[in-house]
Protein backbone atom coordinates (compact mmCIF):
# COMPACT_ATOMS: atom_id res chain seq x y z
CA UNK A 1 0.00 0.00 0.00
CA UNK A 2 1.08 3.90 -0.51
CA UNK A 3 -0.69 6.76 0.66
CA UNK A 4 -2.66 8.20 -1.93
CA UNK A 5 -4.35 11.82 -1.86
CA UNK A 6 -8.03 11.53 -1.01
CA UNK A 7 -7.77 7.76 0.39
CA UNK A 8 -8.23 6.70 3.78
CA UNK A 9 -4.52 5.46 5.49
CA UNK A 10 -4.35 1.98 6.79
CA UNK A 11 -1.84 -0.08 9.05
CA UNK A 12 0.03 -1.29 5.90
CA UNK A 13 1.00 2.63 4.97
CA UNK A 14 3.36 2.74 7.87
CA UNK A 15 6.76 1.13 8.13
CA UNK A 16 8.92 0.71 10.89
CA UNK A 17 12.53 0.04 10.62
CA UNK A 18 11.97 -3.71 11.88
CA UNK A 19 9.96 -3.66 8.86
CA UNK A 20 11.24 -2.94 6.01
CA UNK A 21 10.81 -4.94 3.16
CA UNK A 22 13.83 -6.62 1.34
CA UNK A 23 12.54 -5.06 -2.11
CA UNK A 24 13.14 -1.39 -1.30
CA UNK A 25 10.25 -0.54 -4.24
CA UNK A 26 7.97 -2.19 -2.10
CA UNK A 27 8.72 1.03 0.50
CA UNK A 28 8.36 3.41 -1.69
CA UNK A 29 5.58 5.92 -0.50
CA UNK A 30 5.26 4.59 2.91
CA UNK A 31 5.44 6.92 5.84
CA UNK A 32 8.29 5.94 8.55
CA UNK A 33 6.74 5.13 11.89
CA UNK A 34 7.94 5.57 15.54
CA UNK A 35 10.23 3.58 16.99
CA UNK A 36 10.00 2.55 20.62
CA UNK A 37 12.15 5.23 21.40
CA UNK A 38 10.03 8.13 20.13
CA UNK A 39 13.03 8.12 17.55
CA UNK A 40 12.75 7.46 13.55
CA UNK A 41 15.43 5.15 13.14
CA UNK A 42 18.92 6.10 11.81
CA UNK A 43 18.40 3.69 8.89
CA UNK A 44 15.56 5.70 7.19
CA UNK A 45 17.74 8.56 7.44
CA UNK A 46 20.31 9.47 4.48
CA UNK A 47 23.07 10.61 6.12
CA UNK A 48 27.17 10.18 6.59
CA UNK A 49 26.95 8.23 10.10
CA UNK A 50 26.57 4.69 10.18
CA UNK A 51 27.88 4.97 5.93
CA UNK A 52 25.04 3.85 2.88
CA UNK A 53 25.33 -0.20 3.61
CA UNK A 54 27.02 -0.28 -0.04
CA UNK A 55 28.96 -3.40 1.57
CA UNK A 56 25.95 -5.51 2.70
CA UNK A 57 25.76 -7.18 5.88
CA UNK A 58 28.45 -8.71 7.31
CA UNK A 59 27.78 -11.96 9.24
CA UNK A 60 30.04 -14.09 10.93
CA UNK A 61 29.22 -16.91 13.23
CA UNK A 62 32.05 -19.61 12.88
CA UNK A 63 36.18 -19.53 11.58
CA UNK A 64 37.67 -16.36 10.86
CA UNK A 65 36.79 -13.80 8.12
CA UNK A 66 39.50 -11.74 6.73
CA UNK A 67 38.95 -8.26 5.12
CA UNK A 68 40.80 -7.12 2.38
CA UNK A 69 41.93 -3.79 2.98
CA UNK A 70 44.74 -3.74 0.32
CA UNK A 71 47.60 -0.87 -0.20
CA UNK A 72 45.17 1.71 1.20
CA UNK A 73 45.76 4.04 4.36
CA UNK A 74 42.49 4.87 4.96
CA UNK A 75 40.04 2.00 4.45
CA UNK A 76 35.86 2.78 5.04
CA UNK A 77 34.02 0.01 5.21
CA UNK A 78 30.13 0.71 4.62
CA UNK A 79 27.78 -2.35 6.41
CA UNK A 80 24.49 -2.50 6.94
CA UNK A 81 24.50 -4.57 9.76
CA UNK A 82 26.89 -6.89 11.63
CA UNK A 83 26.80 -9.74 13.77
CA UNK A 84 29.99 -11.29 15.29
CA UNK A 85 28.54 -14.18 17.22
CA UNK A 86 29.27 -17.74 17.67
CA UNK A 87 32.36 -18.25 17.59
CA UNK A 88 33.30 -15.81 14.54
CA UNK A 89 35.87 -13.72 13.90
CA UNK A 90 37.07 -10.90 11.73
CA UNK A 91 40.95 -10.04 10.97
CA UNK A 92 42.32 -7.88 8.23
CA UNK A 93 44.56 -7.99 5.19
CA UNK A 94 46.79 -5.32 4.54
CA UNK A 95 49.65 -4.64 1.93
CA UNK A 96 50.83 -1.41 3.96
CA UNK A 97 51.46 -0.50 7.56
CA UNK A 98 50.66 2.29 9.77
CA UNK A 99 46.48 1.99 8.18
CA UNK A 100 43.54 3.61 9.82
CA UNK A 101 40.04 1.67 9.53
CA UNK A 102 36.79 2.93 9.83
CA UNK A 103 33.86 0.15 9.91
CA UNK A 104 30.14 1.32 9.13
CA UNK A 105 27.02 0.21 10.17
CA UNK A 106 23.69 1.54 9.50
CA UNK A 107 21.62 -0.70 11.15
CA UNK A 108 23.25 -2.48 15.15
CA UNK A 109 26.10 -4.43 15.41
CA UNK A 110 26.19 -7.31 17.61
CA UNK A 111 29.35 -8.34 18.81
CA UNK A 112 29.16 -11.64 20.96
CA UNK A 113 31.55 -13.86 19.48
CA UNK A 114 33.53 -16.32 22.10
CA UNK A 115 36.35 -15.43 19.79
CA UNK A 116 39.19 -13.44 21.82
CA UNK A 117 39.52 -11.35 19.98
CA UNK A 118 36.57 -11.74 17.62
CA UNK A 119 37.70 -8.23 15.57
CA UNK A 120 41.59 -8.05 15.44
CA UNK A 121 43.46 -5.20 14.06
CA UNK A 122 47.10 -6.44 16.20
CA UNK A 123 50.31 -5.02 15.00
CA UNK A 124 48.97 -2.88 11.82
CA UNK A 125 50.18 0.18 13.15
CA UNK A 126 53.01 1.85 13.48
CA UNK A 127 56.70 0.34 11.46
CA UNK A 128 58.72 -1.43 13.83
CA UNK A 129 62.69 -0.81 13.80
CA UNK A 130 64.86 -3.44 11.26
CA UNK A 131 68.03 -3.65 10.02
CA UNK A 132 67.95 -0.50 8.18
CA UNK A 133 66.64 1.57 11.06
CA UNK A 134 68.93 0.54 14.15
CA UNK A 135 69.67 2.84 16.73
CA UNK A 136 73.60 3.79 15.79
CA UNK A 137 74.40 6.64 13.44
CA UNK A 138 77.99 6.33 13.69
CA UNK A 139 80.59 3.74 14.07
CA UNK A 140 80.53 3.32 18.02
CA UNK A 141 81.20 0.32 20.10
CA UNK A 142 78.53 -1.27 20.92
CA UNK A 143 76.13 0.99 18.61
CA UNK A 144 72.79 2.19 20.56
CA UNK A 145 69.69 1.04 20.80
CA UNK A 146 67.18 1.84 18.10
CA UNK A 147 64.67 4.82 19.99
CA UNK A 148 60.97 3.35 19.81
CA UNK A 149 58.41 5.22 17.57
CA UNK A 150 54.99 7.02 18.17
CA UNK A 151 52.97 7.31 15.10
CA UNK A 152 54.21 9.87 13.08
CA UNK A 153 57.55 7.55 13.34
CA UNK A 154 58.84 10.90 15.76
CA UNK A 155 61.46 8.80 17.88
CA UNK A 156 64.00 10.07 20.93
CA UNK A 157 67.38 9.06 19.86
CA UNK A 158 69.32 6.91 22.32
CA UNK A 159 72.66 8.85 23.74
CA UNK A 160 76.10 7.07 21.49
CA UNK A 161 76.83 3.97 23.69
CA UNK A 162 73.51 3.88 25.31
CA UNK A 163 70.03 1.74 25.13
CA UNK A 164 67.59 2.82 22.82
CA UNK A 165 65.31 5.77 23.84
CA UNK A 166 61.65 5.73 24.56
CA UNK A 167 58.93 7.18 21.59
CA UNK A 168 57.00 9.94 23.05
CA UNK A 169 53.09 10.02 22.55
CA UNK A 170 51.40 11.25 19.77
CA UNK A 171 48.79 13.28 21.37
CA UNK A 172 52.01 16.46 21.96
CA UNK A 173 52.11 16.68 17.83
CA UNK A 174 49.91 18.60 16.20
CA UNK A 175 47.23 16.45 13.96
CA UNK A 176 47.23 18.72 10.86
CA UNK A 177 49.67 17.53 9.00
CA UNK A 178 48.62 13.56 8.69
CA UNK A 179 47.90 12.13 5.31
CA UNK A 180 44.01 11.29 5.38
CA UNK A 181 41.12 13.64 4.20
CA UNK A 182 39.91 16.75 6.05
CA UNK A 183 36.50 15.57 5.97
CA UNK A 184 37.54 12.41 8.26
CA UNK A 185 39.72 14.99 10.51
CA UNK A 186 37.07 17.08 11.24
CA UNK A 187 35.13 14.06 12.57
CA UNK A 188 37.33 12.67 14.47
CA UNK A 189 40.72 14.60 15.38
CA UNK A 190 43.20 12.05 16.50
CA UNK A 191 42.77 9.13 14.34
CA UNK A 192 46.55 7.25 15.21
CA UNK A 193 47.99 3.75 15.60
CA UNK A 194 50.40 2.85 18.08
CA UNK A 195 54.06 3.43 17.16
CA UNK A 196 56.58 0.44 15.95
CA UNK A 197 59.26 -0.40 18.81
CA UNK A 198 63.26 0.42 18.20
CA UNK A 199 65.65 -2.17 17.15
CA UNK A 200 68.30 -3.17 18.75
CA UNK A 201 71.75 -2.22 18.31
CA UNK A 202 74.13 -3.73 15.35
CA UNK A 203 77.10 -5.74 17.56
CA UNK A 204 79.61 -4.65 17.69
CA UNK A 205 81.67 -7.79 15.66
CA UNK A 206 80.37 -5.88 12.60
CA UNK A 207 79.52 -2.14 11.51
CA UNK A 208 77.53 -1.31 9.81
CA UNK A 209 75.62 -4.61 10.87
CA UNK A 210 75.66 -6.72 7.07
CA UNK A 211 72.64 -9.85 7.99
CA UNK A 212 69.59 -9.49 10.15
CA UNK A 213 71.52 -11.40 12.79
CA UNK A 214 73.15 -8.55 13.69
CA UNK A 215 70.14 -6.66 14.34
CA UNK A 216 66.56 -7.64 16.33
CA UNK A 217 63.75 -5.45 14.98
CA UNK A 218 61.27 -4.26 17.69
CA UNK A 219 57.55 -5.00 17.14
CA UNK A 220 54.67 -3.23 15.18
CA UNK A 221 52.34 -1.46 16.78
CA UNK A 222 48.82 -1.74 17.56
CA UNK A 223 46.00 -0.66 14.59
CA UNK A 224 43.69 2.09 14.75
CA UNK A 225 39.83 1.00 14.44
CA UNK A 226 36.55 3.80 14.64
CA UNK A 227 33.68 1.82 14.44
CA UNK A 228 30.53 3.63 13.75
CA UNK A 229 27.19 2.36 14.64
CA UNK A 230 23.92 4.52 13.93
CA UNK A 231 21.41 1.52 15.19
CA UNK A 232 22.04 -0.36 19.08
CA UNK A 233 25.94 -1.12 19.90
CA UNK A 234 25.65 -4.80 21.82
CA UNK A 235 29.67 -5.99 22.68
CA UNK A 236 29.72 -8.57 25.37
CA UNK A 237 32.77 -9.96 24.91
CA UNK A 238 36.27 -9.91 26.87
CA UNK A 239 38.97 -9.15 25.52
CA UNK A 240 36.85 -9.27 22.05
CA UNK A 241 38.70 -6.38 19.75
CA UNK A 242 42.31 -5.98 19.94
CA UNK A 243 44.69 -3.36 18.83
CA UNK A 244 47.62 -4.55 20.77
CA UNK A 245 51.00 -3.84 20.10
CA UNK A 246 53.40 -6.38 19.27
CA UNK A 247 56.35 -7.77 21.14
CA UNK A 248 60.01 -7.32 20.26
CA UNK A 249 62.47 -9.67 18.77
CA UNK A 250 64.76 -11.72 20.72
CA UNK A 251 68.29 -10.96 21.12
CA UNK A 252 70.15 -12.75 18.31
CA UNK A 253 73.55 -13.82 18.57
CA UNK A 254 74.46 -14.30 14.76
CA UNK A 255 78.22 -13.28 14.28
CA UNK A 256 79.05 -12.05 17.41
CA UNK A 257 81.92 -13.28 20.08
CA UNK A 258 81.58 -15.28 22.41
CA UNK A 259 81.06 -12.92 25.55
CA UNK A 260 79.45 -10.51 23.30
CA UNK A 261 76.12 -9.03 24.95
CA UNK A 262 73.01 -9.61 22.49
CA UNK A 263 70.13 -6.72 22.19
CA UNK A 264 66.71 -7.42 21.74
CA UNK A 265 63.42 -5.14 20.41
CA UNK A 266 61.77 -2.64 21.67
CA UNK A 267 57.38 -3.52 22.04
CA UNK A 268 55.02 -1.67 19.61
CA UNK A 269 53.17 0.88 21.26
CA UNK A 270 49.07 -0.03 21.71
CA UNK A 271 46.59 1.20 19.54
CA UNK A 272 43.38 2.79 19.13
CA UNK A 273 39.91 2.04 18.92
CA UNK A 274 37.12 4.64 19.15
CA UNK A 275 33.27 4.05 18.80
CA UNK A 276 30.45 5.81 18.30
CA UNK A 277 26.97 4.50 18.26
CA UNK A 278 23.50 5.32 18.29
CA UNK A 279 22.12 3.58 20.94
CA UNK A 280 23.19 0.82 23.49
CA UNK A 281 22.19 -2.18 24.00
CA UNK A 282 25.08 -3.92 25.83
CA UNK A 283 28.40 -2.67 26.28
CA UNK A 284 30.48 -5.41 29.26
CA UNK A 285 33.00 -6.49 26.74
CA UNK A 286 36.65 -5.25 26.73
CA UNK A 287 39.41 -4.06 24.32
CA UNK A 288 42.87 -5.04 24.25
CA UNK A 289 44.73 -2.12 23.96
CA UNK A 290 48.15 -3.21 25.67
CA UNK A 291 51.54 -2.41 24.19
CA UNK A 292 54.08 -5.55 23.12
CA UNK A 293 56.89 -6.29 25.46
CA UNK A 294 60.59 -6.03 24.95
CA UNK A 295 62.68 -8.67 23.38
CA UNK A 296 65.01 -10.97 25.88
CA UNK A 297 68.23 -9.77 25.15
CA UNK A 298 71.31 -12.74 25.38
CA UNK A 299 73.59 -11.96 27.99
CA UNK A 300 76.94 -13.90 28.06
CA UNK A 301 79.62 -11.65 29.82
CA UNK A 302 80.19 -7.66 30.32
CA UNK A 303 79.91 -5.35 27.35
CA UNK A 304 80.78 -4.68 24.68
CA UNK A 305 77.25 -5.56 22.90
CA UNK A 306 74.78 -3.92 21.47
CA UNK A 307 71.70 -2.43 23.47
CA UNK A 308 67.96 -2.92 23.43
CA UNK A 309 65.82 -1.10 21.34
CA UNK A 310 63.48 1.43 22.98
CA UNK A 311 59.31 1.00 23.14
CA UNK A 312 56.72 2.22 20.56
CA UNK A 313 54.40 5.49 22.21
CA UNK A 314 50.65 5.03 21.67
CA UNK A 315 48.47 7.78 21.56
CA UNK A 316 48.62 8.68 25.31
CA UNK A 317 51.82 6.66 26.75
CA UNK A 318 55.24 6.83 25.93
CA UNK A 319 57.11 3.70 25.37
CA UNK A 320 59.77 2.48 27.82
CA UNK A 321 63.85 2.81 27.73
CA UNK A 322 65.93 -0.04 26.02
CA UNK A 323 68.41 -1.63 28.29
CA UNK A 324 71.45 -2.85 28.46
CA UNK A 325 70.59 -5.92 26.53
CA UNK A 326 67.01 -6.16 26.90
CA UNK A 327 63.86 -4.21 24.97
CA UNK A 328 62.10 -1.80 26.38
CA UNK A 329 57.83 -1.98 26.59
CA UNK A 330 55.65 0.18 24.54
CA UNK A 331 53.07 2.34 25.81
CA UNK A 332 49.22 1.37 26.20
CA UNK A 333 46.81 2.20 23.68
CA UNK A 334 43.38 3.86 24.26
CA UNK A 335 39.56 2.77 23.63
CA UNK A 336 36.49 4.95 23.82
CA UNK A 337 33.31 4.63 23.62
CA UNK A 338 30.46 7.38 23.86
CA UNK A 339 26.75 7.76 22.34
CA UNK A 340 26.49 9.65 18.93
CA UNK A 341 24.95 13.17 19.82
CA UNK A 342 26.57 15.12 17.40
CA UNK A 343 27.65 13.84 13.82
CA UNK A 344 25.40 13.72 11.23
Amino acid sequence: MTIVAGQTADANDFISESERDATPANDVGRVVKIESDAKVHPAFIRHGFGGDGSDGDLIVTSGTTTLSCGSQKLKIFNYKSISITGTGAVNFNNTVAEQIIIIKCQRDAVLTSSATPMLDASGLGGTPGSLTMFGSNAPNFPPNGGGGFDAFNFTIQGAPNNAGGSGFPSISIATNNLWFNDLVKRKYAYLLWGGGGGASGGIYASYPPTTSGFVSAGGAGGGCIILEVAGGLNFTTALGISVKGLSGTNGNNVGGGATANFGAGGGGGGGFFYCVYGSLIANSGSVDVSAGGGGTGIVRGSPPGSKGGGGGASLINSGGTGGASSGASGGAGLSVFVLNTEIV
